[in-house]
């Protein structure tokens, strides 16, 4: 079990956190904020910002989720056609 502590947490209006699951299956998600996270590696004190989202009724750490591949901001999430002509 971690032991992660929540020091602070931030707005994350416009991004969204990205996994892909063993059967192959991806989904987006909001991240609903950064945290300001402290926990100890190795004795020492570490502070890191991570994104949360919501799952299982509860705010998790993305980083404590199967699947987690990063973050995106919104207007990099869209549909492969935009991409492809060019005109956004």
């Amino acid at each position: 079990m971690s032991s992660n502590k929540i020091l602070q947490i931030l707005p994350a209006d416009g991004w969204f956190a990205s996994f892909t699951y063993e059967d192959g299956d991806e989904s987006m998600d909001a991240v609903m904020c950064f945290a300001l996270v402290e926990s100890v590696e190795d004795g020492r004190a570490v502070q890191s910002v991570q994104p949360m989202v919501w799952s299982g009724g509860e705010a998790v750490l993305c980083d404590d989720l199967e699947g987690f591949e990063g973050i995106v901001r919104a207007d990099e999430v869209g549909d492969d056609d935009d991409d492809e002509d060019g005109d956004d």
